[in-house]
């Protein structure tokens, strides 16, 4: 018995070593599982939070920055004229929406095709400079002749026209009809 005794104490440091390693194994493995699964569920949020961002700019960009072909319903288009100058004015219908225009000159020296834009109010500075209403100006000497940009004056066949390009229809005025009243 006295060496069943002495032979535990002998091997009781290193049985206690031994079971505190195993305890310290197990822990650390418990530990790594942990600290897997908390990896994934990071990279899981981390990868929503990324998609949920990509669709609020997504649909940012093209409620707001986005301008898109305006709708003749969606556009009031009036006729200024003041002596022998003569405004095409387009402003938007709808609230918190602006008409943007592009005029085309096909080298003719003066604008022949315009491309009605709409655009929302997006609250930024840009959007501030919009104005309610947007046009294009021609200038008359008389009733067949027209003052281009450059000071040039040309002479206006029956055929020469104005363009306006909707989303849904394009409308053509004759510009000899704009110097009319």
């Amino acid at each position: 018995m006295i060496m069943k005794h002495k032979v535990f104490k002998e091997l009781a440091p290193a049985y206690i070593e031994e079971k505190d390693a195993i305890k310290k194994d197990k822990s650390n493995i418990g530990y790594l599982k942990r600290r897997g699964k908390n990896r994934k569920k990071t990279l899981a949020i981390v990868a929503s939070l990324l998609g949920i961002f990509l669709v609020l700019i997504t649909a940012y960009y093209f409620v707001f920055v986005n301008m898109w072909q305006a709708s003749s319903s969606n556009v009031e288009t009036n006729i200024q004229r003041q002596g022998t100058v003569v405004t095409l004015l387009f402003k938007a219908i709808k609230d918190n929406h602006y008409i943007i225009i592009t005029d085309v000159k096909k080298g003719k020296g003066y604008t022949d095709t315009i491309f009605v834009y709409e655009k929302r109010d997006d609250f930024s500075a840009s959007s501030k400079l919009l104005k309610d209403e947007n046009g294009i100006t021609y200038t008359f000497t008389d009733e067949n002749t027209l003052l281009l940009d450059n000071g040039e004056k040309k002479k206006l066949r029956d055929d020469d026209r104005v363009s306006i390009q909707y989303k849904d229809k394009t409308d053509v005025i004759p510009i000899k009809d704009l110097y009319k009243d």
